[in-house]
């Protein structure tokens, strides 16, 4: 194991060649972090030791500088393991040269061991680009750039559950950043599964100010989730009432209410949440969700529908996204990885491809569900199809064949294929009704009540029992 001594030495010796270097900690925290790491995140690097490196669905500053620290899958596997670099640029790179990130694992003990990052150009590392032939390693390290360049750019709503690069994830995303930015009342339509809870959250941080030098707008804007399905109007006036008391003090302050559940909302609650934004006018918005299952159908009273109709955030279902399914399940996946209790760091092919073939009808709550699933019972740094729940991994599409057959009448299909077999051993037993049922395996009795089901008009039947064969003993 290397000693302290031997790490800022060969940090020195990196240094020297213009490269920044890191260590990383049995546990993923940043153990050493060299002034080049700092200058190329734009931060202290004394303030990050100590950070447990991250992917996404952390806000603090910190968290988020070294998520761009982060080893890719397979550092244990691979030995020295070089990846395009996603952070900040080098002020000073060179042009037409990628910068890349390298990782080398050092064991400490079996099982653990010391990660050693550095940064630099394409050209101090002959390997790269070409370092495994395995064509799922290298779609997991694209999949983590991206995340990670989302992440950088989009540093206010990056979260898991809005991960993807779709058009209509992007143009959701789109819609978030521009309701937060005019803080007005806001509707937001989402599957059934979807945490929208969790999205107007971050519409509220989104809109509440992060600094503020005027007394009287607080930098923490006060929130209130209201579920309108357990509401009715006294207890609704129990549970707003420290918010109706802040809204009343000295100030003008403001303030945010989540109503939950909007399609199975009372009335007179809608009503009364009405009047608080006649009384309060901007001062108070309104964030509230409604499951698209009822949009359109839902009883919403129309001075409340009038003012949540102007800003409307539409999310997509992950069914009709499904290329965003491994993007998000990654997502989700170095989400829990972060917190230290997992070692699973991708999905590999067939499971990727396990994830995209599932509908999803559950949405980003079933995704999550099942990525929680496999990352519990796998042992190992990559999930397969295996590990995923049984609904996932034995889910098929239905054939294109199936499509064309449309609905199956299955009563009726074996009742037509019985009166064929009969008729043909009838007709093969010259009309021989004893015969024919020998050669059918079975009593004469029983073929002539099914003779004479066929001509009462059972389901299938096309003929009647006239129409067979001149019967004869």
């Amino acid at each position: 194991m290397p000693n302290v001594t031997q790490l800022r030495s060969f940090a020195k010796l990196l240094t020297q060649h213009g490269l920044a270097m890191w260590v990383l900690d049995e546990d993923d925290r940043i153990a050493l972090a060299t002034d080049a790491v700092g200058d190329r995140l734009r931060c202290d690097s004394d303030e990050l030791i100590g950070v447990r490196v991250t992917s996404v669905g952390n806000d603090d500053p910190l968290s988020r500088c070294a998520a761009h620290l982060t080893p890719p899958p397979g550092r244990g596997d691979t030995g020295l393991l070089i990846v395009p670099w996603s952070g900040p640029e080098c002020p000073n790179a060179a042009h037409g040269l990628v910068e890349c990130a390298a990782f080398l694992s050092w064991p400490t003990e079996p099982g653990r061991s010391l990660t050693i990052g550095w940064i630099g150009p394409s050209d101090r590392f002959p390997q790269y680009p070409s370092q495994t032939h395995d064509p799922s390693w290298q779609a997991s390290i694209e999949l983590q750039r991206h995340l990670r360049i989302w992440m950088d750019e989009d540093r206010r709503i990056h979260d898991p559950i809005i991960a993807g690069d779709s058009d209509a994830i992007r143009r959701m995303r789109r819609q978030l950043e521009i309701a937060g930015r005019i803080r007005d009342d806001t509707l937001i339509t989402a599957p059934a599964g979807f945490p929208s809870e969790r999205l107007a959250q971050r519409l509220h941080q989104l809109s509440t100010p992060a600094g503020s030098n005027d007394a009287n707008q607080p930098a923490i804007e006060p929130m209130e989730t209201i579920d309108g399905g357990l509401m009715d109007l006294e207890l609704l006036e129990a549970v707003a009432a420290p918010l109706i008391s802040h809204l009343t003090g000295e100030g003008r302050p403001i303030a945010t209410v989540v109503l939950r559940g909007l399609e199975e909302t009372p009335p007179d609650v809608q009503q009364r949440v009405d009047q608080w934004k006649d009384l309060f006018g901007q001062r108070l918005r309104l964030i509230a969700i409604l499951d698209r299952r009822h949009k359109g159908s839902a009883d919403v009273i129309e001075p409340l529908m009038q003012r949540l109709c102007g800003l409307v955030i539409d999310v997509p279902s992950l069914a009709d996204r499904p290329d965003d399914v491994p993007m998000v399940a990654t997502a989700l996946l170095e989400s829990r990885r972060s917190g230290g209790n997992i070692i699973a760091e991708r999905f590999n092919r067939d499971g990727q491809d396990a994830l995209v073939r599932y509908p999803w009808p559950g949405d980003i709550g079933e995704l999550d569900d099942a990525v929680r699933f496999a990352a519990g019972i796998g042992s190992q740094t990559v999930l397969t199809r295996e590990h995923l729940p049984l609904a996932v991994r034995s889910y098929r599409p239905p054939s294109a064949e199936a499509d064309a057959m449309g609905d199956i009448d299955l009563d009726a299909t074996l009742h037509q294929i019985e009166r064929r077999l009969i008729e043909e051993a009838v007709a093969a037993a010259d009309g021989n009704r004893s015969e024919a049922a020998r050669r059918l395996g079975i009593s004469r009795a029983r073929l002539l009540r099914r003779l004479e089901s066929q001509s009462d008009g059972d389901t299938g039947a096309t003929k009647s029992d006239d129409d067979l064969s001149t019967p004869s003993e």
